[in-house]
């Protein structure tokens, strides 16, 4: 779950992913009794994260998708997916700042004892003006940590 306020000030939304359906819902606490869910059309979404005046989401296909989380309850499509492969275990958004955010691709594989291992890990910056997913071998001076659920990052000191 994830807890944002919204650009009215003193108002807030609470956003979940839905384990098992993977569709995005919000409440709005004093104005909704039930959860909204935000375009139905759009479903196995993975990560969402607030990124400038919209929310923004992307699915198991590694799909952009935005809203803006107030009162708008279908998604726009930033990006289909061309850089990105539909094989990774599980994509991650990860918000570095007010403009700028990467997506990482986790790949696992399975041991006889049903143990998950990672292999590997691809990352992606979205290039706004190409409106593509670009991969990238540079983290710049954050390090990640990539969970079952949301990724955490941190600037390291030294």
């Amino acid at each position: 779950m994830l807890l944002l306020q919204t650009r009215k000030k003193g108002t807030w939304s609470l956003y979940n992913v839905e384990e098992d359906k993977c569709r995005l819902a919000f409440i709005r606490p004093g104005k909704d009794t039930t959860w909204t869910y935000v375009d139905q059309r759009w479903s196995l979404i993975e990560e969402v994260v607030p990124i400038r005046d919209k929310f923004y989401a992307v699915d198991r296909w590694g799909n952009l998708l935005s809203f803006d989380g107030v009162d708008q309850f279908k998604c726009n499509v930033e990006s289909k997916a061309n850089n990105t492969e539909q094989t990774s275990e599980k994509k991650y958004l990860v918000a570095l700042n007010e403009k700028d955010f990467l997506m990482v691709e986790r790949y696992t594989t399975w041991d006889d004892d049903s143990k998950r291992e990672t292999m590997e890990f691809k990352v992606f910056e979205f290039s706004f003006v190409k409106c593509d997913w670009i991969e990238t071998n540079n983290l710049g001076d954050v390090s990640i940590f990539l969970m079952n659920r949301s990724p955490i990052w941190i600037v390291p000191t030294f």
